[in-house]
C-alpha cells in the first residue's frame, strides 16, 4: 500500500539552525468531532493494518475532497474505492451521497460499481465522480449474506465526524442501516457526532473509528474463511484539504524555526472557493512528555495555555505580513486515551484566518512562516499546513415541486429528496427513507405507504405543515396476521387484540420507539390488516391535519386489525390536529384490534392543543400506548379499558409522575396484556429523555445529576410496596422490616428477560421505611423492577 513518501526538497538555514522541510503535498482529510482529523493515508493504514488481506473491502467517499483520498488507497490488495469528486473538488449535499446512500445495500446482482453508478447518475452538477485502490468497484459483491455464497459475512461502518445540524448524514447514517436491517451475519457499525447522545454508536473521533474497524477486523480474523468477509466503509459529511510541509528540528529543538518559501494553495485548487474557517496549523511531538484526552472528548482540557505560540506569516508585498496568536488545540491520539505515548500522536494547534485575507494575501504565492513557542520548554514541530478549515458540502438551493396528481415515490426513487415538496388536493404514497427540505401537505391532501411496506420514515429538514383537511393517514397498511393469532381474532401491537374462538398474538414493539407495522386480524374467510408505519423527523411539525396508523375493520366472523406506528421527533410542534392509532372493530362474532403505539419527543409544545393523541380499542381489546416526551405539559388521554379514575385527560409534565387507578384493568400498555388485579396501581414515569429533547447542557445535568433516564411500567402484586422508578441509579422503595427486595432490570419495555443488577439481589431492610436500591451502569435505556419477599 502507498504510505507517506518523504521528499526532501530545502534546507534552509534559520536562527543559526538546520530545518529540513518537505515539498508540500496535497492531503484530504475527514473530519472528527473531537482532536485532529484523519488524513488520507491514516484512513488507509487504520485498514489496511487489521482487516486481513484477503478480505474484500469497500470505500464510499462522500465527503468534501473524497478524490484527494484516492491516491492513498492505489494498488491496495483487495480494495474497491469509490467517491463523489476527483481531485480538487468539493462534494455538494444532494448529489452522489444520497443516491449512494439508497444504493448503499445487498441484493442480487449488487456490487461496489452498483453504489458508484447509482451515486454518479445523481451527482451534482460540481461532481465529477472517481474510482480508486487495487480492485474494481464491480469485483466487490453485494449479494445477499449467505451460509456457503460468496459473502458470509459483512462488516459496515457508516462515520460521520461532523454530521450536520440539518440531519442530512443521520438521514443516510438511517437509510444504510435500514438497507441491511435482518440480513443474516452483518453488523453495521455508526460512528459519528458525540456518539450515543447523537444517535451513533460510537463518538466520531479517530478513536472511535479505529474501534470500529478493528471490531469489524476482529470478527473477520475468526471467520474459517476471511475471502469470505466482507468489509465496507461509508463515509459522509465533509472534510478538509491540507497543503502541508513536513519539517523537523534538530536536536536540541529550538523555540523558533522556519519554514521558506511555501507555496500556497492555487484558485486551480477550488471551484468554489467557499470558506468556512481557512487557516494555518502545526503540528507538535510531545514527546517524552504525554496529556491525557480520557474515555470522554468532552472533558478535555487543552495542553498549551492561550498564546502559548505564535505564527508569523510574510507573503510577497504589497501584501502585509501576519502575526497569528490565537489557535484551537486538536490531539492526535489513537489507542489509550494518553497523547504522546504511542508514535505519530501528538498536538495540532490550528490558527484560523479570515477567509478573505486568506485568499487575497495566501492564493497563488509563496510565502514564508516564522514559528515561535513561547513556552519554557522545547517541542518538536513535525508540520505545517495551511488548510481549507472544515469545508462543509456546498448548499445547493432546494427545488419546488407541486404535486396535484397521484404519485408514488419509491423507496429508491431521489427525484425529490432535498426539495420543497408541496402536496396539493391528492395522494402521495412515500415509501422508505427519504429527505425532504420542507412538506406541505393542503387541501385534503394525503401521504401514505404502499400497503405491507416498511412503512414511511420522512426527514423534513425545516418545516413539515399538515392543514386543516389533509392527512398522513397509513390506516390497514401494516401487517396481516401474525401466526399466533387463530380462530376470529383480532389483531395485537401496544394493545392485546381479542380473542375470539382462538387468542391473538403477543404484544411486541417498544412503547419509547415504535418502529413496528400493527398486525391483522383473522377469520374463516378473510383477513384484515393492522396500521402502518409513520415515523416523522422535522425542525418543526405544524400539525392542523391527521396523522392516522388505525387498524382494518374485519368484516362478518374476522377480528380486527391492530393500530400501527407513529413515532414523531421534531424541535418545534403546534396545532389542534390528531393523533391517532386506533385498533380496528370486528366483524360479527369477531375478536376487536388491540391499539397501537404512538411516541412524540419535541421541544417547543407551547401551541400544541391537539384535538386527540389516542391509540384506543374496542370492548374486549388492549388499549395501546402514548408517550408524549415533552419539555412543556400537554393533554392526553389515558389508555386503558373499562373506566379510569381520574377519567378525563390529565396533565403529563414532562417530568414527574401520576396516579391512575383502573376499576375494570386493562389489558394495556402499562401491563402489556399480562392480567392484574383490578385495584393495581400503574405509576406513570414520563421521563422522555431521549437525545435530542434536550440541548447538551441540560443532557449532561440529567446524567451528571443521576436523574431520571427513560424508566418503565411495573406493578408490584405485594401490597404495601411502591417502586420510585429512575434511570438506573437510583430507585427508592417504601420497604417494610424484615423483607427482602431485589433490583431486575432488561433494556425493553416489552421484550426480553429480565436481568438481576450487580449487588442488588436480597437486600434484607431492616426497618420500615425508605430503602435506596441502585444500579451503578448509565444505560442510554433501561426498565426496572423491584422484586419482594417477606
Amino acid at each position: 500500500m502507498k504510505k507517506n513518501i518523504i521528499c526532501i526538497a530545502t534546507i534552509v538555514i534559520a536562527m543559526g539552525l538546520l530545518l529540513v522541510a518537505q515539498a508540500g503535498t496535497k492531503q484530504a482529510t475527514i473530519c472528527t468531532t473531537y482532536g485532529d482529523d484523519i488524513y488520507d493515508y491514516e484512513l488507509d493504514q487504520m485498514i489496511d493494518s487489521v482487516i486481513p488481506p484477503s478480505a474484500k473491502r469497500l470505500i464510499v467517499l462522500t465527503q468534501c475532497y473524497g478524490g484527494n483520498c484516492l491516491p492513498s488507497f492505489a494498488g491496495g490488495t483487495n480494495t474497491a474505492v469509490v467517491s463523489a469528486t476527483s481531485t480538487g473538488q468539493k462534494a455538494v449535499y444532494g448529489g452522489y451521497d444520497d443516491d449512494a446512500a439508497n444504493a448503499c445495500k445487498p441484493g442480487a446482482g449488487k456490487t461496489g460499481q452498483s453504489v458508484h453508478d447509482a451515486g454518479t447518475a445523481g451527482k451534482h452538477s460540481q461532481e465529477t465522480p472517481s474510482t480508486g485502490g487495487g480492485l474494481a468497484p464491480g469485483a466487490v459483491s453485494l449479494e445477499p449474506v449467505t451460509a456457503d455464497g460468496a459473502v458470509r459475512s459483512r462488516h459496515v461502518i457508516v462515520y460521520a465526524g461532523m454530521p450536520d445540524k440539518k440531519g442530512r448524514d443521520n438521514a443516510q447514517r438511517d437509510k444504510i442501516k435500514a438497507n441491511f436491517a435482518g440480513q443474516t451475519n452483518t453488523t453495521v457499525t455508526t460512528v459519528g457526532g458525540e456518539g450515543p447522545k447523537d444517535g451513533w454508536d460510537k463518538h466520531g473521533w479517530a478513536r472511535g473509528l479505529k474501534d470500529a474497524i478493528n471490531e469489524a477486523a476482529a470478527a473477520i480474523e475468526a471467520a474459517p474463511d476471511p475471502s469470505k468477509e466482507q468489509f465496507l466503509l461509508f463515509v459522509t459529511d465533509h472534510g478538509d484539504l491540507h497543503t502541508v510541509e513536513y519539517v523537523t528540528t534538530p536536536m536540541p529543538p529550538s523555540n523558533s524555526v522556519v519554514a521558506a518559501n511555501v507555496a500556497a494553495f492555487v484558485a486551480a485548487d477550488f471551484e468554489e472557493l467557499q470558506f468556512e474557517r481557512p487557516g494555518f496549523s502545526i503540528t507538535i511531538n510531545l514527546a517524552p512528555f504525554t496529556h491525557e484526552v480520557g474515555d470522554n472528548p468532552d472533558d478535555y482540557v487543552s495542553y498549551f495555555p492561550t498564546n502559548a505560540w505564535r505564527l508569523l506569516l510574510t507573503p510577497p508585498p504589497p501584501a502585509e505580513p501576519l502575526l497569528l496568536t490565537a489557535f484551537d488545540e486538536r490531539f492526535i491520539e489513537w489507542e489509550d486515551g494518553i497523547v504522546g505515548n504511542v508514535p505519530n500522536e501528538g498536538l495540532r494547534l490550528f490558527f484560523p484566518v479570515e477567509p478573505t485575507l486568506f485568499i487575497d494575501s495566501f492564493f497563488d504565492v509563496m510565502y514564508d512562516v516564522e514559528i515561535f513557542n513561547d513556552t519554557a520548554t522545547n517541542y518538536q514541530v513535525m508540520a505545517f499546513s495551511q488548510d481549507t478549515g472544515p469545508v462543509a458540502k456546498g448548499e445547493s438551493e432546494p427545488d419546488f415541486f407541486l404535486i396535484v396528481e397521484d404519485t408514488l415515490i419509491g423507496e429508491n426513487d431521489m427525484t425529490y429528496d432535498g426539495q420543497e415538496i408541496v402536496v396539493n388536493g391528492c395522494v402521495a404514497t412515500i415509501d422508505g427513507v427519504h429527505v425532504f427540505d420542507r412538506l406541505t401537505l393542503t387541501n385534503d391532501a394525503i401521504v401514505t405507504h404502499t400497503s405491507g411496506s416498511m412503512g414511511l420514515a420522512l426527514t423534513v429538514l425545516e418545516d413539515l405543515t399538515l392543514q386543516t383537511g389533509s392527512q398522513i393517514d397509513a390506516s390497514g397498511r401494516g401487517s396481516g396476521p401474525k401466526p399466533e393469532t387463530t380462530g376470529r381474532s383480532g389483531g395485537s401491537y401496544g394493545g392485546l387484540g381479542e380473542g375470539a374462538l382462538g387468542d391473538s398474538c403477543p404484544t411486541y414493539g417498544d412503547s419509547w420507539r415504535p418502529v413496528d407495522s400493527g398486525s391483522g386480524g383473522i377469520g374463516p374467510d378473510a383477513i384484515t390488516y393492522g396500521g402502518g408505519c409513520v415515523r416523522l423527523v422535522a425542525n418543526y411539525l405544524t400539525l392542523d391535519g391527521t396523522i392516522c396508523v388505525d387498524g382494518q375493520d374485519g368484516p362478518l366472523y374476522t377480528g380486527g386489525g391492530s393500530g400501527g406506528a407513529i413515532w414523531i421527533d421534531v424541535n418545534g410542534l403546534s396545532g389542534s390536529g390528531l393523533l391517532q392509532a386506533n385498533g380496528g372493530t370486528a366483524g360479527a362474532d369477531g375478536g376487536a384490534g388491540g391499539g397501537g403505539r404512538i411516541a412524540v419527543y419535541a421541544q417547543n409544545t407551547e401551541g400544541f392543543v391537539p384535538t386527540a393523541v389516542e391509540a384506543k380499542a374496542n370492548s374486549g381489546a388492549g388499549w395501546g400506548s402514548v408517550f408524549l416526551g415533552m419539555p412543556l405539559s400537554v393533554a392526553c388521554a389515558v389508555s386503558g379499558l373499562g373506566t379510569c379514575d381520574p377519567a378525563e385527560p390529565v396533565v403529563i409534565p414532562y417530568q414527574g409522575t401520576n396516579l391512575f387507578t383502573f376499576s375494570s384493568m386493562p389489558l394495556s400498555l402499562a401491563t402489556n396484556g399480562v392480567s392484574l388485579s383490578p385495584s393495581a396501581m400503574f405509576e406513570w414515569v414520563n421521563a422522555g429523555l431521549s437525545r435530542g429533547t434536550l440541548d447538551d447542557a441540560a443532557w449532561s445535568a440529567l446524567l451528571t445529576e443521576s436523574s431520571l433516564l427513560e424508566a418503565g411500567f411495573a406493578a408490584l402484586e405485594l401490597a404495601g410496596v411502591t417502586p420510585s422508578f429512575g434511570s438506573g441509579v437510583e430507585l427508592p422503595v417504601n420497604g417494610l422490616a424484615g423483607w427482602s427486595y431485589t433490583l431486575q432490570r432488561r433494556t425493553s419495555l416489552t421484550e426480553g428477560e429480565w436481568e438481576l443488577v450487580a449487588g442488588q439481589t436480597d437486600i434484607l431492610c431492616s426497618e420500615d421505611g425508605v430503602l435506596v436500591l441502585s444500579d451503578t451502569e448509565m444505560l442510554p435505556q433501561a426498565f426496572y423492577r423491584v422484586l419482594a419477599t417477606p
